[in-house]
């Protein structure tokens, strides 16, 4: 779980620097932001999509129940 948590956080980052980058070029090429919110959106949009196809299988964590002990035994 670390390792995914590591590899979400170091993409986050890497794609923070490249669109705060790349909004600075795009401004400095056309002279507004309007291309770089319309990027945006688009990215934003894309990623909502992304997650429909999955499908999630819901399943209880435990679904035997534990098998009954005896609580005296455990006190010698």
């Amino acid at each position: 779980m670390a390792t995914l948590y590591g590899i979400v956080f170091f993409s986050h980052q890497l794609g923070s620097f490249v669109g705060v980058y790349l909004g600075g070029v795009l401004y400095d090429i056309s002279g507004s932001y309007t291309m770089v919110w319309w990027i945006g959106i688009a990215v934003g949009v894309f990623s909502s999509l992304i997650p429909l196809p999955v499908k999630e299988e819901f399943r209880l964590a435990n679904p035997e129940p534990f098998p009954p002990h005896d609580c005296n035994a455990q006190m010698g």
